[in-house]
């Protein structure tokens, strides 16, 4: 019974093993039998090339090799109905390459040989003993190497560095056997149960690998990818009563994908992708062959639970992390698709980008990834989901919204007019966050990067030496040269900058909302490029402008790629975590079109011809509060290192050579308003009303336009301005007939736009050669700058102005901050060669030509009214000064290339003096309106070879007429400014340039120099003239020095006057005034003696705070005076609570963030010595001292010996650096 077994084993196994065998013999294949167990082994077995292709699908790989060193088979003949058959493999060696002669079409000997085994059409098959036998086969191998070896973009016989690296792949201990339905080991009968009583024959095996490793053989170096990576892989067959295969699904799983690059290894991982795209990509490859035999479904799935990768400039080094979460991607072949389309999805749970450092591993912060706080909507509700296995009791790892899901249909090649890809994705809230503390590491890891970068780029362009014209070349396809439908939907992105960690809570944000993708060559043509200034050509020479050609380019393309975005657009702040942003700029719906115009060249390769973009925006809105802004302004601190991060990997691409196509862009924005306000009102003006938010200015503006083009060598811009408004916002209502005094700028009309600007350069260098000789003009190509300003009325009033300049110069960041910042980035780079940097710009400074350009200038201006004005004070006189004009004309051009000419016209200059009573507006000229024309002519001098130029112009009668109305007018503008708005321009240049205690580290050091000259000094008339030099200055530093010194005099006597003044009414009244020196007063909650809250109004006036019963500050209840021991601390377990502490204890309750930060900050400026009581004596001590040091200096009989001493001093210096250098020398 066993040998008879075993002979109908072997005769159905010879069948098999002479199809994929090319070196089997069938009358060597005999069983040997053992007991109850029957084996053989045979050795050096080759697999057909052809079935190997044919089952990889590809003919752009030709497979070389397929060497099996030893096979065992082992099966028990009286048990094959529950014991599997066992096939035990030593090693599997396979080598694949590109071949370099054509490519010949894929063989069809595995799709013969299922012709043959499948029943005939109208005949049923059956499921018996042998079919059984084979689907319950267990495999094991116990390694596989794999080899893949690609020629490159060039297809040349001769290797070299535009060859790509081998790739090779290991992979250990392979499993293949039968599990049930629940992928458990069990004996085959019990596998087969499932198939009672279904339509279909279900077998379900598991493929487990113990290690996958791959690396890249690049030259002399081995770069690992993979190292020691698991794998589990489950297959589904479904077959038919009949034996008929009708699907395979295959579904793997990588448990726990973990890669570690050095940025190194970059380079060979992309030469090695570029290869097998370019293999992939060879325009040789045969059209796929109909498939004759009956179409399966193929699904295969791989998923990655939990992914590392790390990217790291050293071994051991610092870098970037990545990190994901059920993460998975899927390809199916339906039955009923055609042989070149294929369905995919690709699904991401969660996706991280973190810093990783050596020493404290991956950062808990991420720069990127999924928003903690909203997950977003279910993808699968949007997107149908793609079935990813042909398990009847299939089940997704999904298990919460996905970040991002995606499904579509890809077609390989595609037959025109069908799309290559045609996608549907959704992504969900995606956070980009920048961290203060990120900054740093980033610009460090960017200059790692830099010659890395360089390197993948040279390498790219190397090509083969000699005649490459007959030579293949294999380019992959751009993606701009793909046919692609795309519709991908995102609820939000989100560029986050948060406060430093530890600092209070604050992060400012940039947010696209409710967001569309979309790509289509049926997108509707955008209209906007028929409106304004592209749709109309309002200057001379536009009419070539490529906005306004730009059909002829579309009509004539072989090709448009289109995308469209459509996005809300938001800036805000958030300084409480719960609570909501606070919007700084709105804008409801930005639109973005971007077309790319192909053209193909007689290869049928693509090329742009003009990338193209517009973006229309209907209405954007801001506002701008003081807290923001000073929040921005320490963003904008925190994020200077970027700078040169940024300028390094603009390094990059240097002398690399980069195809440069023509650029368009358009920028239309329809209306806007925004407004600047301050968080709360002055004390004085504040009152009773409890308004926290004091509006200074507004913006509106309607009909904005830009417009950009880059057509090599020409570029050029454009802007348009229909309407212009900027405005102080008041109290109270302005009536007057004059022009508004809070309006800063009010222009524009209903008919014509307030400006066109039209730049354009060509990059003609200015008229002038060696030794000054004058080069003849190109007038083919000039340079052109066109500009129209129609009814410009511009309105300069002092006190608002003085409140908005305030408004940018208060802030919690200094001059010596900026410079502590820059010190700091100094450090972190004290490895980056500086020295090298600084060549590079110098020699890109010596490259450009920093010559004026030679340009043509046309400038009409219309209609233009300046004024100088004052607030408008019912009661109070009313009148502004005007400096207005008719028409303002220059115009430059050329005459001839020898000859140029340059115009000014002016009309009706006049300067007025409008002075507003009871009866009406009386203007009195100052000048009568004059008019005047000027021309400068401008040739080369034949004799000379040089410019010469020549002027002459004329005016009209000039009548000057200056009267007390003059006058009356000016004092009434003058006197109109407010001393204290001024006060507050200097109080806030004095805190931005203030240096605080602690501030060593950072100063302006002085280096005294004897003349320019370096090193040692002869004589002793060097010396003396140091000496004197020095003197000199010194003396001038000693008269600001005693000014200073007067003037902080004269404030003391101010102050004590002052002082005394108030004294005598608190004696007369009884009541202390404290109101009128408080720098912060308000009502808030305190912690009473019996331990409930009460409402009680606080004023801190000088170094004191005093606690009153009401507003009126009439009854005091305690006070503290807040000195360098007094205890300030925040209360932790109630909101916007803290607690001060000295001679009594406050505990007070702020109500908010705002209020909470705006009092600590007040009483540590009072506390660290800045408060307004003791800044007057600070300063007049160290003016005293100052004067006291320079004059003792100034006076000193040995200056002259000290001047000679520092010359002393340098000479030794210098010596010393020599002697450095010498000993450098001969160590090397």
């Amino acid at each position: 019974m066993d040998s008879m077994m075993s002979g109908l084993v072997a005769g159905a196994l010879s069948g098999y093993f002479e199809v994929f065998f090319k070196n089997f013999k069938k009358e060597d294949f005999k069983l040997n039998l053992s007991g109850s167990e029957t084996s053989t082994t045979l050795h050096n077995l080759e697999i057909r090339e052809d079935v190997v292709q044919e089952a990889l699908g590809m003919p752009n790989f030709g497979v070389q090799r397929v060497f099996i060193d030893k096979l065992a088979l082992k099966l028990k003949p009286t048990q094959l109905k529950s014991s599997p058959m066992r096939i035990e493999i030593d090693t599997v060696d396979v080598v694949l390459s590109e071949p370099w002669d054509k490519l010949p079409p894929l063989p069809k000997v595995i799709e013969k040989f299922m012709q043959d085994h499948l029943p005939d059409k109208g005949k049923p098959g059956s499921y018996g003993f042998v079919e059984q036998m084979i689907d319950g086969l267990r495999i094991d191998v116990r390694q596989v190497k794999v080899s893949v070896d690609t020629v490159g973009k060039y297809k040349v016989a001769e290797k070299g560095a535009w060859t790509p690296p081998k790739a090779e792949l290991l992979v250990k201990n392979i499993a293949l056997y039968t599990t049930n339905s629940r992928w458990e080991v069990v004996d085959l009968k019990k596998a087969r149960e499932f198939n009672d009583n279904r339509p279909e024959i279900y077998v379900f095996k598991e493929l487990t690998v113990g290690s996958i490793n791959a690396t890249i053989a690049d030259g002399d170096k081995n770069v690992p990818i993979l190292v020691n990576t698991k794998a589990v892989a489950r297959l589904t067959i479904v077959k038919a009563l009949d034996n008929q295969i009708k699907g395979i699904s295959v579904n793997a799983e990588l448990p726990e994908l973990t890669a570690t690059l050095v940025f190194e290894s970059m380079g060979s991982l992309a030469a090695v992708s570029e290869g097998i795209a370019a293999c992939m990509s060879r325009p040789d490859t045969p059209k796929p062959a109909p498939v004759e035999c009956p179409h399966l479904t193929m699904i295969t799935t791989i998923s990655v639970p939990a992914l590392k990768v790390q990217l790291l400039e050293k071994e051991g080094g610092d870098g970037v992390q990545v990190d994901g979460e059920d993460l998975e991607f899927c390809i199916a072949w339906p039955q009923n698709f055609p042989v070149n389309e294929k369905t995919i999805s690709l699904y991401a749970g969660k996706l991280f980008v973190r810093e990783f450092s050596a020493v404290n591993g991956p950062s808990e912060h991420p720069l990127l990834g999924p928003s903690p706080q909203d997950r977003g909507k279910d993808p699968f509700k949007v997107i149908p989901p793609l079935p990813k296995s042909l398990h009847p009791e299939y089940q997704s790892l999904a298990k919460e919204p996905a970040l991002y899901y995606m499904k579509g249909l890809i077609r390989a090649p595609p037959e025109p007019p069908k799309f290559d890809q045609e996608l549907q994705a959704v992504l969900n809230p995606l956070e980009i966050v920048v961290r203060p503390e990120s900054v740093v590491t980033l610009m460090k890891l960017a200059h790692a990067v830099l010659p890395h970068a360089k390197a993948i780029a040279e390498r790219r362009g190397i090509k083969p030496p000699g005649d490459l014209s007959n030579v293949m070349v294999c380019d992959p396809k751009e993606p701009y040269e793909q046919l692609i439908s795309l519709k991908m939907e995102f609820s939000r992105i989100s560029l986050i900058v948060p406060a430093p960690i530890g600092a209070a809570y604050n992060d400012l944000s940039i947010n696209l909302t409710d967001g569309k993708l979309m790509s289509h060559p049926n997108i509707p043509k955008n209209n906007i490029w028929r409106q304004g200034i592209c749709g109309s050509p309002e200057f001379p020479n536009s009419a070539t402008d490529v906005s306004s050609t730009r059909e002829s380019l579309l009509e004539g393309a072989a090709q448009l790629t289109k995308y469209k975005i459509t996005s809300k657009v938001e800036i805000a702040m958030k300084t409480v975590p719960d609570a909501p942003a606070q919007p700084i700029l709105t804008i409801p719906k930005v639109n973005v079109d971007l077309t790319a115009v192909i053209g193909k060249d007689e290869n049928g390769k693509g090329h742009i011809l003009l990338n193209e973009g517009s973006m229309h925006v209907k209405e954007i809105g801001g506002r701008l509060t003081q807290v923001q802004y000073k929040t921005m302004v320490k963003r904008l601190d925190e994020l200077i290192p970027l700078i040169p991060m940024i300028i390094t990997l603009s390094q990059s691409t240097t002398n690399v050579e980069v195809p440069k196509s023509n650029l368009l862009f358009f920028v239309k924005i329809d209306q806007g308003e925004c407004s600047l306000c301050n968080d709360y009102r002055e004390l004085e003006e504040k009152g009773d009303s409890g308004e926290d938010i004091e509006m200074l200015a507004r913006m509106k503006f309607t009909g904005l336009q830009l417009c950009f083009e880059n057509m090599e060598p020409r570029k050029l811009a454009k802007v348009a301005l229909d309407k212009l408004e900027i405005t102080a916002v008041r109290d109270g209502e302005t009536k007057s007939a004059l022009y508004n005094p809070n309006a800063f700028i009010s222009c524009g009309s209903e008919s014509d736009p307030l400006l066109l600007l039209r730049v354009e350069h060509c990059g003609v260098d200015a008229p002038l050669g060696e030794d000054g000789k004058a080069v003849p003009l190109n007038l083919e190509h000039r340079n052109r700058l066109a500009l129209r300003i129609n009814g410009f009325r511009c309105g300069a009033n002092p006190n608002p102005a003085a409140k908005i300049c305030y408004f940018f110069l208060d802030t919690e960041r200094n001059f010596n901050d900026l410079l502590r910042t820059a010190k700091r980035t100094k450090t972190v780079l004290q490895d980056v060669d500086f020295k090298k940097v600084g060549a590079l710009a110098k020699s890109r400074l010596e490259a450009m030509d920093l010559r004026p350009p030679d340009v043509d200038i046309d400038v009409v201006i219309d209609d233009t009214k300046i004024h100088l004005l004052r607030d408008y004070v019912p009661g109070e006189p009313h009148g502004n000064i005007a400096f207005q004009f008719k028409k303002l004309k220059v115009d430059r051009s050329a005459d001839a290339p020898d000859t140029t000419h340059v115009t000014v016209d002016v009309e009706d200059l006049a300067l007025l003096c409008n002075k507003e009573a009871e009866d009406g507006v009386t203007a009195a000229f100052t000048f009568d309106p004059l008019s005047f024309h000027m021309r400068t002519d401008r040739h080369i001098n034949p004799s000379t070879g040089k410019w010469e130029v020549s002027t002459k112009g004329n005016m009209n009668q000039l009548n000057v007429d200056v009267n007390p109305q003059h006058n009356d007018v000016f004092l009434t503008v003058i006197h109109g400014v407010k001393k204290k708005n001024l006060q507050k321009i200097f109080d806030g240049l004095s805190k931005f340039m203030e240096r605080k205690p602690g501030d060593d580290d950072v100063g302006i050091s002085l280096s005294l120099t004897d003349g320019g000259t370096t090193g040692s000094t002869s004589g002793g008339g060097g010396t003396s003239a140091g000496a004197d030099a020095l003197r000199q200055e010194l003396r001038k530093l000693s008269t600001a020095i005693g000014r200073a010194e007067e003037d902080v005099v004269a404030a003391r006597t101010e102050k004590q006057r002052l002082t005394t003044s108030l004294q005598q009414i608190e004696q007369e009244t009884g009541k202390s005034n404290v109101l009128a020196t408080a720098t912060r007063a308000g009502n808030l909650s305190v912690l009473l003696p019996n331990q409930t809250w009460g409402k009680r109004f606080f004023v801190l006036s000088g170094n004191e705070l005093s606690q009153f019963e009401d507003q009126t500050a009439a009854k005091l209840v305690a006070k503290i005076t807040v000195a360098k021991d007094t205890r300030l601390e925040v209360v932790n377990n109630v909101p916007n609570c803290f607690q001060i502490s000295n001679e009594h204890r406050f505990i007070i309750a702020a109500g908010n963030d705002k209020n909470m930060s705006g009092w600590t900050n007040e009483l540590l400026r009072v506390q660290a010595g800045k408060g307004a009581s003791c800044t007057l004596e600070r300063v007049h001590a160290q003016v005293a001292r100052a004067k006291q040091a320079i004059e003792s200096l100034a006076n000193a009989s040995d200056l002259g010996d000290r001047a000679a001493l520092i010359a002393r001093i340098r000479e030794l210096e210098q010596t010393v650096a020599e002697r450095d250098a010498k000993i450098k020398a001969l160590s090397k």
